[in-house]
């Protein structure tokens, strides 16, 4: 299994062509490993209530709080910058790059400040968030799963667990009845479920 994390369609449909090829360059079938990107959840009864929930939770973070866990996560100090310049502007060549990158990546499309891109990590750890109904966030999954860009997702809840409660209860039932989510376990082992491909 790889566990990963990219935002766009694109750069999730590129890593999992890349990491496919090497795995058959290397004697392998494509599919004996799994391709597994992180993905938020945040599910209501109708769209505009699922997006009010996460307006909210992104509410309740502290910036400053998200820039020290940033901080810890890169393995670079951001305490001392300018909290209100956007990442682009800041010096952010030490520490861990492949986190690093994860950070930049998120927070691109919106040129965000170090204020904002810690308020979204402090809320979502930078994991791209799926908001909407359960049919709606079922759609966008079946989408990415069947457009070659995963085999599976790791959900990453704000809120646990009824972040994973919610998830079982509304949007599993959801990906069965399409035909893409097991119905029952294939064997005892955890290694069992993941041969069941």
């Amino acid at each position: 299994m790889v566990f990963t994390l990219q935002h766009a369609k694109s750069d999730m449909q590129a890593f999992y062509a890349a990491v496919k090829a090497r795995v058959e360059q290397v004697g392998r079938k494509p599919e004996s490993c799994s391709i597994l990107p992180g993905r938020d959840v945040v599910l209501g009864e109708t769209e505009s209530i699922a997006q009010e929930k996460a307006a909210y939770l992104g509410s309740l973070v502290d910036a400053e709080f998200g820039v020290a866990e940033m901080s810890n996560a890169t393995g670079s100090n951001l305490a001392g910058q300018d909290i209100d310049r956007t990442l682009a502007e800041l010096d952010l060549r030490e520490g861990a790059r492949g986190m690093l990158d994860v950070i930049l990546q998120g927070s691109r499309p919106d040129a965000l400040t170090l204020r904002e891109a810690g308020r979204r990590y402090g809320y979502t750890r930078m994991n791209p968030l799926l908001v909407g109904t359960p049919t709606m966030v079922a759609d966008r999954m079946q989408d990415l799963f069947e457009s070659a860009c995963c085999d599976g997702f790791i959900l990453c809840p704000s809120l646990t667990p009824s972040g994973y409660e919610s998830f079982c209860k509304a949007v599993v039932p959801e990906l069965q009845r399409r035909g893409i989510f097991r119905t029952e376990y294939a064997g005892r082992m955890f290694a069992d479920h993941l041969r069941e491909q």
